[in-house]
């Protein structure tokens, strides 16, 4: 079983029907040999933070974290490109100060 804890969410074939990508509920994402089945996560970024996975003709698209696509060689799994907005001044508080003391300062316990 390649995640026991949870269920595939999207199953999607690469263009010449070699593989398979599986995006599991847990967003982590899964190639299958199409001749052989063997299965093995995907080495990509952001493994756990994936919302969507799609083949083109000739890239590998993978969508994470809240709004950023990053294109990949669909034979070497090599990065190609990242397409992401400006970050808004919201985001960045976020990411760069309540993100970091939250890992900091210890939490309250239940």
């Amino acid at each position: 079983m390649l995640e026991p804890q949870s269920q595939p969410r999207f199953v999607t074939t690469s263009r010449d029907g070699s593989r398979f990508a599986v995006l599991f509920q847990n967003r982590y994402l899964w190639f299958i040999d199409a001749t052989s089945g063997a299965a093995s996560r995907a080495p990509v970024a952001a493994q756990g933070q994936i919302s969507g996975v799609t083949w083109t003709p000739n890239r590998l698209l993978i969508a994470d974290y809240a709004n950023r696509i990053v294109a990949y060689d669909p034979v070497k799994l090599t990065h190609q490109q990242t397409y992401r907005p400006s970050l808004t001044r919201w985001e960045l508080a976020y990411y760069y100060v309540i993100a970091p003391l939250h890992a900091v300062f210890p939490k309250p316990r239940s």
